[in-house]
């Protein structure tokens, strides 16, 4: 089944496709809030570069407003669409980490849905980032 996934960190880095924004999904548009959060995020992303494009000298805490909408997009991703989010990406480092991280919470009720949650969100974000994105979360 084609999930929309096929970034990888590493593919592209010296032709610029590692900051290409990707395709969403056709299923992702089915979805009112995907399409809401997804826009969210967007309109965000705009706002920050054209305040700072504007006034280099603007404080605008980047991780509150672009993180913050990616977070809300992967999360809902997540709880509302588990069984269609992409599978692992072996050339993502990030992939890597969060799948060490699940074995590690193996035996651990009180870690596992922590490592579960930031795994799928995770494997969401490789479905609206940019590759180089993926590094952040």
């Amino acid at each position: 089944m084609d999930n929309g996934s096929s970034n990888r960190e590493n593919d592209g880095e010296n032709d610029g496709a590692a900051d290409q924004w990707p395709l969403l999904p056709d299923w992702m548009w089915d979805c009112a809030d995907c399409v809401r959060l997804y826009e969210e995020m967007r309109h965000v992303q705009a706002e920050v570069a054209g305040l700072t494009a504007e006034d280099a000298s603007v404080d605008w805490d980047f991780t509150d407003s672009v993180l913050g909408t990616q977070i809300r997009l992967g999360r809902h991703l997540a709880d509302a669409h588990a069984e269609l989010l992409p599978p692992w990406d072996p050339g993502c480092g990030t992939c890597a980490e969060r799948q060490e991280s699940l074995v590690k919470a193996e035996g651990r009720p009180d870690w596992m849905p922590a490592a579960v949650m930031n795994a799928e969100e995770h494997r969401a974000r490789h479905l609206f980032v940019p590759p180089r994105l993926l590094r952040l979360l």
